[in-house]
């Protein structure tokens, strides 16, 4: 079962974590910015020379990943796309760490080339249009010829909805803390964020199991548990039988539909 929270459910589940388990935002960020870098590395995406475009708030996990890169020996530079006021504390932190290590902190459009484009800009709470400055950061991002990945969701797109809040960061791959967000699997976020894979950076996807508001869906593993093994000396006769009551002369696909689905699932 994978479960797909929102941005305000997994809000809930960070803060569960941080302030209940006892993990600190700090090592969430951390964890989430290791996570990131294995993540590129096994997906065989260049960070030869990554440019990772970091905004406001909490989001600090870019800014880690530019440290990691460089420990590795790679070019990174930091395009700083937010306000200096509205970082966190963590977030905060870890800018100063870039900016002791040398590493290149950008406030305008450098003039480089990059072998990856990394988004860090807005996180899972996003729900106002992108005007502006920010606006114009997106768009430049995604006019550049390098790959693209996000940290969590695409900048732009409504954890909740998958609508593009005016623009949208357009990834090649998403890189999401312990759950896929509902907007990267709804459309069109879900075009927007390319392949979404989620990865573990201490908050536990079962924290959902007992909320009934949070949306989950089956993979192949869970659906291979629920459907019962079959016998090979069998028939369909052995599997029940399925009578489907459905459209009319002139709306016939949604009983096409069924009766294919039964047939495939191997009832009688």
């Amino acid at each position: 079962m994978r479960y797909l929270p929102n941005g305000k459910q997994m809000s809930e589940a960070d803060a569960h974590t941080i302030h209940k388990i006892g993990i600190p935002s700090l090592v969430l960020m951390e964890r989430a910015a290791l996570q990131i870098v294995e993540t590129m590395q096994k997906k065989n995406i260049s960070t030869e020379k990554s440019l990772i475009v970091c905004g406001s708030g909490n989001n600090g996990d870019g800014f880690a990943v530019a440290r990691l890169l460089t420990e590795q020996g790679k070019h990174a530079d930091v395009l700083f796309a937010g306000k200096e006021a509205s970082l966190s504390e963590e977030c905060r932190c870890q800018k100063q760490i870039v900016e002791n290590m040398g590493i290149s902190v950008f406030t305008e459009f450098p003039d480089e080339e990059y072998t990856v484009i990394i988004d860090a800009v807005f996180g899972v709470g996003l729900c106002r249009e992108i005007t502006g400055h920010y606006k114009d950061v997106i768009d430049w991002m995604n006019l550049q010829d390098a790959e693209k990945v996000a940290v969590d969701i695409p900048s732009g797109i409504c954890a909740a909805t998958g609508k593009i809040l005016g623009t949208a960061f357009r990834a090649d791959l998403t890189v999401c803390m312990a759950c896929v967000k509902l907007g990267c699997e709804l459309f069109p976020g879900k075009s927007y964020a390319g392949e979404s894979i989620p990865v573990a950076i201490g908050i536990d996807p079962k924290y959902f199991s007992n909320r009934l508001d949070v949306c989950y869906t089956f993979d192949k593993h869970d659906l291979g548990k629920l459907l019962p093994a079959r016998m090979m000396n069998s028939h369909k006769g052995s599997y029940g039988k399925v009578l489907i009551i459905a459209g009319n002369e002139t709306m016939s696909g949604a009983a096409c539909f069924a009766a294919e689905a039964a047939l495939r699932m191997g009832a009688g």
